[in-house]
């Protein structure tokens, strides 16, 4: 595990968002952003390296802390994300809400929401 230090810093300017995102984030967004070709992940913006060991591997200063829940959330997991790699992004009020509907809800109350 490399030793990096990371802060809340207040925004991260993400250059290649479509144009239904806000192209800054700020800790507590949510993020989706291409891993490789075929991988899209989601997460939590938790804040953004602000220096690096001096280790001879690749300076990730600038890169944002993200949260990310794996499986079927099943299990939680950090990741160093590149903000150049970051496709769209969502204030948490939004996805906490459409989340908790997610797990909330009764399956047919769920499904008059999502289902017309």
């Amino acid at each position: 595990m490399r030793d990096a230090k990371w802060s809340k810093v207040a925004t991260t300017l993400c250059r290649n968002v479509s144009l239904s995102s806000s192209n800054t984030v700020a800790p507590g967004d949510w993020i989706q952003w291409r891993s490789s070709p075929d991988t899209l992940n989601t997460g939590r913006v938790l804040g953004r390296l602000t220096a690096m060991p001096d280790d001879g591997l690749t300076d990730c200063t600038g890169w944002l802390l993200v949260a990310c829940v794996g499986g079927v959330s099943s299990h939680r997991y950090v990741r160093w994300v590149d903000p150049a790699t970051v496709l769209e992004t969502s204030p948490n009020a939004d996805v906490r809400r459409n989340m908790m509907s997610l797990v909330d809800d009764d399956l047919d109350a769920l499904a008059r929401k999502i289902v017309r």
